[in-house]
């Protein structure tokens, strides 16, 4: 018998998700496989969730349907895709989702905690808080969305606020529990990331999100971040980059962006051994690593979440195969989601694949890594 099915049974497992963003798709698919099909993931179980994970602990602690959740992230995601990505703004647009989708009677659960960033403070670096009390639904949600504030991304500043107190994404603050948390008094945690494992995320981040930009140089910034976010618009690069290299839209910041580069420079995202369920693990990526991890910040159209969750899927299930969940003769349910296409499988004759690149984006990110060889961060 395997730990974690020991656990299962004697009722002392639980479950961390990492961060997601738009990959929130690979986290509905193995919520629907480990919770719907095969009753790993319970509604009372210790569970903790970063960034778009803590928006997945609304469905895996029993106060959102999965369907529910994936049809507001699918509107969320055709926004997104018609409005810049959300650059600047996705902060508002999770909030919009997280009152929509829970209902005004919403009573929190004690046993699903919600991970924020606290930025450095007098030579100590950012620390990770686990929060499981909540006052009612707006404080549930007020730290829900905290923990996806992705800098600069999500609005105009490195930090926001929780509570009066400056805090950032979850998942922004290294390696282990500071990127993929873990509820506390949890010996058995099932842990569950978006990410390939082994892979350079920080570097990615900084990049995208034009931290590691020399101040006023849009040049600098533009090449960085196209090469960082391959399948970013031109449009959405251009202005991204020239908020990030603008001295004037940090200013306020300067105490915050040195210790948030200089963590996230370190990560690292988690594979065997640190992580049970990822993407890659068992099943090949329906596209590369670079294109995967940009839908992090880059909204997927709808042939793109059925890709994304489809490997939740099998990714899950092949876990929950190895451990023993899965009854003999008993085989997964797919599911095609609302408003998708024909998943990628039934459409790529020539092997999978989440977009390609537009031939100007081609251009830019020919030039983006023009400059990262030139001068790396």
């Amino acid at each position: 018998m395997s730990s974690a099915l020991a656990a299962a049974q004697a009722g002392t497992l639980g479950a961390g998700f990492s961060g997601a963003g738009f990959l929130i798709y690979f986290y509905f698919g193995v919520v629907d496989v480990l919770q719907r099909q095969l009753g790993v993931i319970k509604p009372d179980m210790p569970m903790a969730g970063a960034s778009a994970g803590s928006l997945t602990l609304f469905t895996t602690s029993g106060l959102v349907p999965l369907d529910t959740m994936i049809q507001e992230t699918n509107a969320l995601s055709d926004y997104c895709r018609s409005n810049g990505q959300c650059f600047g703004t996705l902060e508002s647009g999770f909030r919009g989702l997280a009152e929509r989708v829970l209902p005004p009677w919403t009573t929190p659960k004690r046993n699903a905690y919600v991970a924020l960033t606290i930025p450095a403070r007098g030579g100590a670096g950012p620390q990770t808080r686990l929060v499981n009390e909540f006052s009612g639904r707006q404080d549930l949600i007020d730290a829900g969305v905290a923990s996806c504030y992705i800098p600069y991304w999500a609005g105009p500043r490195v930090v926001t606020t929780f509570r009066g107190e400056e805090v950032y994404d979850g998942g922004f603050n290294g390696n282990g529990q500071g990127f993929l948390p873990c509820p506390p008094g949890i010996t058995n945690c099932l842990r569950i990331s978006s990410f390939p494992g082994h892979m350079r995320l920080g570097e990615l981040l900084v990049n995208g999100l034009g931290l590691g930009a020399p101040a006023g140089n849009k040049v600098y910034a533009a090449g960085a971040l196209a090469g960082a976010l391959p399948n970013l618009p031109y449009k959405v690069a251009s202005t991204a980059a020239a908020f990030a290299s603008d001295p004037g839209a940090v200013a306020t910041d300067p105490a915050w962006t040195k210790p948030v580069v200089e963590v996230l420079q370190q990560m690292v995202t988690p594979g065997e051994g640190e992580a049970d369920v990822f993407p890659g693990r068992r099943h090949p990526l329906p596209t590369t690593e670079l294109i995967w991890a940009s839908r992090l910040i880059s909204a997927p159209d709808p042939s793109e979440r059925q890709a994304i969750f489809d490997l939740g899927q099998k990714e899950a299930w092949s876990w929950a195969e190895e451990n023993g969940f899965v009854p003999a003769g008993k085989t997964m349910t797919t599911l095609q989601l609302p408003g998708s296409p024909q998943p990628w499988s039934q459409q790529q004759a020539g092997g999978p694949s989440l977009a390609p690149l537009p031939a100007g984006e081609v251009i830019i990110d020919a030039a983006g890594q023009a400059f990262k060889r030139a001068m790396p961060f």
